[in-house]
């Protein structure tokens, strides 16, 4: 077992996050935040799918309903919060990540949207190795309280399936690391119908993947839940998930 880095695995979402919060809350090493000195617990971290899609991909146990996961993935895919973006604003949204993926603007005003470059690399050369978009802004986003954890999308196309990479430089554990997978695949699975091909696997790297004060009680009941629980009062199938909608 490394001390630096671990592989959560799992035959679906819910089994690997799972194993991520166990390593990040028996493993992890203590911080305090840059900005409020506020206490979390955090590690790196490699969250492995082979089977994106597949069961058990839903949790009984995060804070979220279903009607909240579904508004989160049209956020990512759809863009349906795009429109709450001002940057004139403090106070509100200044990104999205559908924003930052599909209108990138540069200084000079122009806006690229990255995912339909990407897809069309992957259409032209399906094993292009700069098939990839990027969130990151360094001219604005070092001075902003809330950057992109999210940093870039790498694809490719391998023997007729749509592998799918994603990095991030900091993520919240209990529920943004779900959430953002869930959706994340979700638009894989869109891209590899774009594309006319299967669903391949999907590796998500996190430099620190943490657990904040404020949660390390619920943290804490939730792993010894995962090891003592059943399957059935831990997971939700894909049929009643979509029943609760």
């Amino acid at each position: 077992m490394s001390d630096i880095i671990e592989v959560a695995r799992g035959a679906g979402l819910a089994e690997a996050w799972e194993r991520a919060v166990t390593l990040a809350w028996t493993q992890g090493a203590d911080f305090v935040h840059e900005d409020d000195a506020q206490s979390y617990r955090g590690r790196p971290m490699v969250i492995e799918l082979p089977h994106p899609l597949g069961e058990p991909r839903f949790h009984r146990m995060i804070l979220a309903l279903p009607s909240d996961i579904e508004s989160y993935i049209q956020e990512v895919v759809a863009g349906s919060k795009d429109h709450l973006i001002d940057l004139s604003d403090p106070h509100k949204w200044h990104y999205t990540y559908h924003e930052r993926f599909t209108c990138y603007t540069v200084p000079n005003g122009e806006a690229v949207d990255q995912i339909a470059r990407l897809l069309d690399r992957l259409a032209k050369a399906p094993n292009s190795r700069r098939a990839q978009a990027i969130t990151w802004k360094p001219w604005y986003d070092p001075g902003e309280t809330d950057p992109p954890c999210l940093q870039r999308i790498w694809a490719i196309v391998q023997e007729g399936r749509l592998n799918v990479h994603t990095h991030w430089r900091s993520r919240e554990a209990l529920l943004a690391s779900y959430m953002n997978i869930v959706a994340l695949t979700a638009w894989q699975e869109m891209w590899a119908r774009q594309l006319g091909v299967e669903v391949g696997h999907y590796l998500d790297f996190t430099d620190n993947f943490h657990i904040y004060g404020r949660d390390f009680a619920r943290a804490e009941m939730l792993v010894e839940k995962f090891r003592t629980a059943p399957p059935e009062a831990r997971y939700l199938s894909a049929e009643l998930y979509r029943s609760l909608l």
